[in-house]
C-alpha cells in the first residue's frame, strides 16, 4: 500500500517555515512571477508523486485595502484602488473612479472615455505578456525526454519581449511605471503629451509584425501536448467559484463586461471585440486565451488612437474642493486583466465612503487551485499556479 506523504509547499520568494512538523518546500516560480509576490501556502498530500489533496491558505499579505478606503476620501481612494493588482492598477483605478462616479450623477468627458479605454487595454497586454514571459517552462521541459527538451528549449528563450515598451509609453503618459495614479473622480489627470499617440500607433504595428516573439514556446508540440489536459477545471466549478476573465473563457464561459456591460468607450467599440474563448479548461487552454486576446486590445487601441485624434475637448470635469456622495449605494465593476473587478461603495454623505467591498478576481481564482491539482503530478504545480493568473496582493486585499 502505498503511503501517503503530507507536504507544505510555499509559492514565493521564501517560506515561512516549518508548521506542526510537516516538511515545507519552497516553489520559486521566479523572483519576477506575479504569483512570487509574497505567499500563498499549499498543504498537499501526495501519493506516488501524486497530489490527492491540496488545500491553499492565504492571507500572509494581508493589508486591510477596504478598510483603508474607508478612511480616505473619495479622490485619496484612487491611490489605494490601484494597488492591489499591481499588474492592472489601472485598471482598479477606473473601476473605483465609475463607481463613485455613478453616485455622483457625473458625465465623463468623451476625449477621456476614449483614452481610459486605450489605457485599459495597454494595461491589459502589460499584465498577460507579464505571465507569459515568465511562465516557468523548465518545469514543464523536467518531464520530456531529451529529444523534446532540446525541442523546448531551442523556443523556450523568450523573444523580444514588447512589454518593457509597453510599460515606458505608460509612464510617459501618467508619470507612474508600477501605479499609474492616472485616473481621477471624473476624468484623468491630464491629457496625453504631444506626439504620444503617433508613438503608440508605432507601436501597435510593431507588436503585430513581431507577433511569433510572444510566448513563442507555445508553438512547441512537445510542450504544447504536456500542458493539454494539465490542471482541468470543471466548467461548473468555475462557475460556482466565481470565475471570471481568462479563467472563465478558457472553460467555454462566454463572459466579458466590455462587451456584456460596456463602460467607458467600448459601447461604441463592439464590433472591434472578440472574445477569446476554449472549452478544454487546462493550463494551455487558459495560456491561449490571453496569448490570443493581445491582439484584440491591439486592435481597440488602434480604434482609440483613431478616434481620439479626430476628437477634442476636456480630459476631466471641474469639482468641488470636497466631494461628498449622496447618501447611498453603488456596485461598479470593469473587466481587468484578471477577470471581473468590482467595487461596492456605501455612502451616507460624508466625505469618505462608510463601506467599500472588492470583488477580485484573484480571490476567486485561488479556491479554484486545489480543484486544479489534485491527480496531477508535483512536476506539475508550477504551471497550474501560473495558469491561474494570481496576484498576491489581488487575493489579500
Amino acid at each position: 500500500m502505498t503511503e501517503r506523504m503530507k507536504l507544505i509547499v510555499d509559492v514565493g520568494s521564501g517560506a515561512l517555515g516549518h508548521a506542526n512538523d510537516v516538511p515545507v518546500a519552497t516553489l520559486n516560480l521566479s523572483s519576477h512571477h506575479p504569483s512570487a509576490h509574497g505567499l500563498i501556502r499549499l498543504h498537499l498530500d501526495i501519493e506516488d508523486n501524486v497530489v490527492v489533496e491540496a488545500t491553499p491558505e492565504i492571507g500572509y499579505m494581508h493589508r486591510g485595502a477596504e478598510k483603508l478606503l474607508e478612511s480616505r476620501d473619495y479622490r485619496q481612494g484612487l491611490a489605494l484602488a490601484n494597488r492591489h493588482d499591481w499588474l492592472g492598477a489601472f485598471c482598479g483605478e477606473l473601476g473605483y473612479a465609475i463607481a463613485v462616479e455613478a453616485m455622483l450623477g457625473l458625465d465623463v468627458p468623451e476625449r477621456a472615455q476614449w483614452l481610459r479605454t486605450l489605457v485599459a487595454e495597454l494595461t491589459r497586454i502589460i499584465s498577460h505578456l507579464h505571465f507569459l514571459d515568465h511562465f516557468p517552462v523548465e518545469a514543464v521541459s523536467d518531464s520530456l525526454d531529451v529529444h523534446e527538451r532540446a525541442q523546448t528549449e531551442a523556443v523556450s528563450v523568450h523573444g523580444v519581449s514588447h512589454r518593457e515598451q509597453a510599460q515606458h509609453y505608460l509612464e510617459v503618459l501618467t508619470g507612474g511605471r508600477v501605479h499609474p495614479m492616472y485616473a481621477q473622480i471624473g476624468g484623468l489627470r491630464e491629457d496625453a503629451p504631444e506626439g504620444w499617440l503617433d508613438d503608440m500607433a508605432r507601436f501597435v504595428n510593431t507588436m503585430r509584425e513581431q507577433d511569433d516573439h510572444i510566448a513563442p514556446y507555445l508553438t512547441c508540440e512537445p510542450l504544447t501536448h504536456t500542458l493539454r489536459a494539465m490542471g482541468v477545471l470543471n466548467r461548473e466549478l468555475v462557475t460556482t467559484h466565481g470565475g471570471s476573465g481568462p479563467v472563465a473563457r478558457a472553460a467555454g464561459i462566454d463572459i466579458d463586461l466590455r462587451r456584456d456591460q460596456p463602460y467607458a468607450a467600448y459601447g461604441d467599440l463592439r464590433e472591434t471585440i472578440r472574445v477569446i474563448g476554449y472549452e478544454e479548461s487546462d493550463v494551455l487552454a487558459r495560456l491561449m486565451v490571453i496569448r490570443e486576446q493581445i491582439p484584440v486590445s491591439l486592435d481597440l487601441i488602434d480604434s482609440c488612437i483613431e478616434r481620439l485624434r479626430a476628437l477634442d475637448g476636456p480630459i476631466n470635469v471641474a469639482l468641488p474642493k470636497t466631494l461628498r456622495a449622496p447618501e447611498g449605494l453603488h456596485y461598479g465593476w470593469t473587466e481587468t486583466p484578471l477577470g471581473i473587478g468590482g467595487y461596492l461603495v456605501a455612502s451616507h454623505g460624508e466625505r469618505t465612503p462608510w463601506r467599500v467591498k472588492l470583488r477580485t478576481p484573484s480571490l476567486a481564482h485561488v479556491a479554484l487551485l486545489g480543484p486544479a491539482l489534485i491527480g496531477y503530478p508535483t512536476q506539475a504545480i508550477a504551471p497550474i499556479v501560473s495558469s491561474l493568473f494570481l496576484v498576491t496582493g489581488d487575493m489579500d486585499r
